[in-house]
């Protein structure tokens, strides 16, 4: 069988749903330059500097600035639950809302995330979404 291109294919991806649980920062690293060029509006992405550091996967700071560093813009979008996200997180400063992340006192009070260790891997977490125009 042949196949006769005629034309020119295009393609437009607005959206990435990065959840691959702690290699979130490699894959984004490895699409940096269509990130510049605009090349996709939305990217959504778990965020998890408890299980990043664990694992060795990269530094939490670098993923969680990368797409403002670019010109977008990124918001928590994980609605609050009891498990992973109390209402009384902060998210200002960044650094605060990363360490908070990263440690055992983003949690629900009644539920230590210590003692939430051997029935879950991936440790606290968001979904961060993030915008390019």
């Amino acid at each position: 069988m042949q196949i006769e291109m005629t034309g020119t294919l295009i393609v437009v991806i607005t959206f990435i749903f990065n959840s691959v649980i702690r290699w979130e920062l490699r894959i984004l690293r490895g699409v940096v330059n269509e990130l510049r060029n605009k090349r996709f509006e939305y990217i959504l992405f778990e965020f998890s500097p408890w299980l990043m550091m664990r694992s060795r996967s990269g530094d939490p700071m670098e993923l969680i600035e990368l797409i403002p560093t670019l010109g977008g813009v990124c918001f928590d979008s994980l609605k609050s639950s009891d498990t992973y996200s109390p209402l009384t997180r902060s998210s200002s400063p960044l650094q605060d809302y990363v360490e908070q992340l990263q440690s055992a006192l983003y949690q629900n009070p009644e539920k230590p995330f210590d003692k939430m260790v051997d029935t879950n891997l991936y440790g606290p977490w968001d979904d961060i979404l993030c915008a390019l125009f």
